[in-house]
């Protein structure tokens, strides 16, 4: 959907309704990382601070489902990459993202997080007020499947986000051109049991 590190390539609604039904879609807000994760652009070290950035990003998923005109989406899923699982790295993460979901709910919209199997300690939002309705885990494993035990055997992962709650990105940077589009696109390809968008979206 975009975000500081948003896709380059930004389709919007008629790309989608050209798809068959063979396609879903996944809308992914690419934006604020964890202080203590190395990345360019990071959230507010404070949690305080932290909290207000995630209700802004919220409102401006909304904003941008809005202006590629998937009024009825109701769906994101935000893009955390990996950091520390020490008590003063989780600290904000767990705030941002706790904003974010309480205003995607406050409008009417489900919230998910897309996080990498890779993720020190494991998912570590299972226990805020506020956690992601589902979780989309990137593990390039090959396996077609949003089993628990296909993305990672640790507890912390397993027993959470077990119903209806799971996408694994089991692969990365295919290429296909889809039935009724004129062109190639690449995708990451996923197994999936949590909600995302069917190409006819209201």
């Amino acid at each position: 959907m975009g975000g500081t590190h948003g896709p380059c390539y930004h389709p919007n609604k008629s790309f989608f309704s050209n798809l068959n039904h063979n396609w879903g879609v996944v809308p992914v807000y690419d934006s604020l990382q964890a202080p203590c994760s190395g990345q360019s652009d990071p959230m507010s070290s404070s949690t305080s601070t932290a909290y207000d950035q995630g209700v802004t990003i919220a409102d401006h998923v909304i904003d941008t489902e809005t202006s590629d005109g998937f009024t009825g989406a109701k769906l994101a899923y935000i893009d955390l990459e990996p950091f520390s699982n020490s008590s003063s790295c989780t600290a904000a993460p767990k705030a941002f993202v706790n904003g974010y979901v309480h205003e995607l709910h406050a409008k009417g919209h489900k919230a998910g997080l897309y996080i990498n199997a890779t993720q020190p300690g494991g998912i570590p939002f299972a226990g805020i007020d506020n956690p992601p309705d589902a979780v989309w885990i990137a593990d390039y494993n090959g396996k077609n499947s949003a089993a628990p035990d296909a993305v990672d055997t640790s507890g912390t992962r397993t027993t959470e986000w077990t119903h209806d709650q799971r996408l694994h990105q089991y692969d990365q940077n295919r290429t296909a051109q889809p039935s009724g589009v004129n062109t190639s696109v690449q995708y990451d390809p996923d197994a999936v049991d949590a909600p995302i968008l069917t190409n006819n979206v209201p």
